[in-house]
Order: structure tokens, then C-alpha cells, then sequence
């Protein structure tokens, strides 16, 4: 459900910042560093932001987005040039749009594609919530990857298609929506990652009556979304 305050502040220590500038990362990174007299463990992860053009394919914009200490980002508005022709800063406003909707949780869903194995999905997941551990945004157990088998019949390395995380109720939404924003598009391996909430979704099972010969029916709430036309259920819906 939305939260009605788009004021709220996410994580005290840090701040969600978009940088408007054709520049490359490495000079807004540089730039941000003169601006703010800061560290690089005050810089946490950095992404461009894309649109789909009228082809369906990625477009590069002058959005980037910046994950930093909320110390850096006073240092570099006190610096006075959030403002200037060439570059501009201000801070995200996470609005209500932001949150899992009707029908959707606060736990990530990846479309994966065939060409990998569960392990290598499972690692490159890893390797993108890492960094988030390693800039000190979340602890290395507020996480739990799920990748699940195409099978359980035999012994497998395919996956279905999609992988999950689930956080631990101890981790905010709204840190959780940082971290879809910046892992959304994020790039591994030549390969552009999609980031959706997943979906709430009923489904129906149903169980012989042992007395009577008919069927019971019961109904119980996964997770599932959808990636164009198909849609994933998923397997593990409880908490790390």
C-alpha cells in the first residue's frame, strides 16, 4: 500500500540523488567528489536511467542516479553547484507511484534469462544486492535469493524463467524501493536486468475428500508477476 508521505526519508544516512548530465559516470563521480570533499565509501552505487524508444529498445537519458551518505550530500550542497548549464542535482522524492501497488509485495522480481544457470542467476543477483551490503545500505542477511528449478522431478540446472528476493521485515519499503530503482536496467554481463515487484496472486488447490469422493478447495496467496506474456509464481514466499 502507498505511503501517503513522499516526504519520508528512507534510510537517515543516505540519500537517493539524480544528476541531470550528458557527463560520463566517472567525471560525475569526480565531480560529485570536488563538490563534496568526500570519500569513495561516501559514493554508493551509480546508474544511468533509460527509456524504451519506439522500437521497445533501451535508451540512455541525462537521468543517473546516485546512492550517497547523507553527509556527502549536505557537503555538496553547501558546495553551492547543484545547479550549474553542464550539471544538476537534486534529491529523489520517492512519491506514491514508487510502492508496490494492489496486488503486488515488497520483494523483487527478475525475468532471467535461458542462457543461464541457476547458479549463474543466483550469482548475479548476489553481485548486485552485494553491493549494496558492501556501501553498507543493508547487512549481508537482510537478503535471501530465490532461483527456482524449472523441475523437480530430476536433478536440474535450468531455471523457470525468474529469480526473487525477499528481504527481511527489518529492511524499510522505502530502502527496498532504492534498491529496485538503482537495480532496475543495472547491467551484468552485457545482459540488462528488469526489476519488478512481485505480484500477489491467488491460486487454487484442490485436495480429495477421503469421505465423500469430492474436491475441497482451498485458496492460497503466492507471489507472482509478469514479464510481457508470462507470468511466474513464486516458490518461496517466506521471510529470509
Amino acid at each position: 500500500m502507498a505511503n501517503s508521505d513522499t516526504s519520508v526519508k528512507p534510510v537517515a544516512d543516505f540519500v537517493l540523488v539524480v544528476v541531470y548530465s550528458n557527463w560520463d559516470l566517472s567525471k560525475i563521480y569526480d565531480y560529485i567528489f570536488t563538490c563534496s570533499g568526500c570519500t569513495e565509501a561516501d559514493i554508493g552505487p551509480m546508474k544511468i536511467e533509460y527509456q524504451r524508444n519506439s522500437n521497445g529498445e533501451r535508451v540512455e537519458t541525462n537521468r543517473t542516479l546516485c546512492l550517497m551518505r547523507q553527509t556527502a550530500w549536505q557537503a555538496v550542497l553547501k558546495y553551492g553547484q547543484t545547479n550549474r548549464l553542464e550539471v544538476r542535482m537534486n534529491e529523489y522524492q520517492i512519491r506514491d507511484y514508487n510502492y508496490p501497488r494492489t496486488g503486488e509485495s515488497p520483494k523483487l522480481f527478475f525475468p532471467l534469462p535461458d542462457s543461464w544457470t541457476m547458479s549463474e542467476a543466483t550469482e548475479v543477483l548476489k553481485a548486485q544486492l552485494e553491493q549494496f551490503v558492501l556501501y553498507g545500505f543493508i547487512a549481508s542477511g537482510d537478503y535471501r535469493i530465490d532461483v527456482p528449478s524449472k523441475t523437480r522431478r530430476v536433478a536440474t540446472t535450468e531455471h523457470r524463467g525468474n529469480g526473487f528476493v525477499i528481504f527481511r521485515r527489518s529492511v524499510t519499503l522505502e530502502s527496498i524501493i532504492i534498491m529496485r530503482l538503482l537495480l532496475n536496467d543495472s547491467v551484468s554481463g552485457g545482459v540488462y536486468l528488469s526489476c519488478y515487484w512481485a505480484r500477489r496472486q491467488k491460486r487454487v488447490r484442490r485436495y480429495p475428500n477421503m469421505k465423500n469422493g469430492d474436491n475441497k478447495e482451498t485458496t492460497e496467496a503466492t507471489e507472482a508477476t509478469k514479464a510481457g506474456e508470462e507470468s511466474a509464481v513464486e516458490a518461496d514466499s517466506e521471510e529470509v
